[in-house]
């Protein structure tokens, strides 16, 4: 990274890919595992929180390798990251660029982070849960495309057995994709439908276990409106998810 495109990334300020870190503290390693957990990012140390006012670091070996300790004693699973030094006016910069991690969820000191917007926040059980079925789910996708690639011997007999031209046309791993894709779809929808339908029952609940009460379960029915579609939730993706 030159200089300029250094300036250029600050100016841009911390959000959802990028933090500034004056120096290397635990932080630096929350927010590895928040990245990895997301869609990756770049962690700037060197560089004032908040301002953007570079104030550089002594010792880019050092401060590299204090990181790297503070993420082999904290986080797990350890996550992929590269380090660079980039110097602007005499000042080392060090820069972390964070992958997006192969597994679901990453942890800091056992707790699961995600990167929202410009801040770490902690996963529930249920978010962690969902993300490890949909993980799974996903790799047996692959695993199965993997060996029917290597062993095919009629192409198309999958996909014309579902009974749909555009699908008949398809090879084994193509229709393993756009299965994929077609739920990894459903799931979003249905997990945007849930948010809206929670946020309306809050806003116009005039008796708050009305719903739940119609369920006709105890505990249910103690239940006000958003535990309760957190509840339906939880059901409708492992349902989703077992099949």
């Amino acid at each position: 990274m030159t200089p300029e495109a250094l300036k250029s990334l600050i100016a841009q300020d911390e959000g959802q890919h990028l933090e500034f870190k004056l120096i290397a503290n635990q932080k630096v390693a929350a927010t590895i595992a928040a990245f990895a957990s997301a869609g990756g990012g770049a962690i700037l140390v060197g560089v004032e929180d908040g301002t953007g006012f570079i104030k550089g670091i002594t010792e880019f070996e050092v401060t590299s390798q204090k990181c790297q300790n503070l993420v082999n004693a904290h986080v797990a699973p350890v996550p992929f990251f590269t380090y660079e030094q980039v110097t602007v006016d005499e000042l080392k910069v060090l820069v972390i660029h964070v992958k997006r991690g192969v597994f679901p969820v990453y942890a800091f000191k056992n707790k699961p982070l995600l990167r929202v917007e410009s801040s770490n926040q902690p996963m529930t059980s249920d978010e962690c849960h969902l993300r490890w079925r949909t993980y799974e789910f996903r790799e047996g996708l692959e695993r199965l495309a993997k060996v029917v690639k290597e062993n095919e011997t009629i192409n198309n007999t999958a996909a014309g057995i579902v009974g749909q031209s555009a699908l008949a046309t398809m090879h084994y791993g193509e229709l393993i994709s756009r299965i994929k894709g077609d739920i990894s779809d459903l799931m979003e929808k249905f997990r945007e439908d849930l948010e809206t339908l929670a946020i309306a029952f809050e806003n116009n609940k005039p008796s708050n276990n009305t719903a739940a009460a119609i369920f006709g379960q105890s505990v249910l029915a103690t239940m006000n409106y958003r535990e309760l579609i957190a509840e339906i939730k939880r059901d409708l993706s492992k349902s989703i998810l077992a099949e």
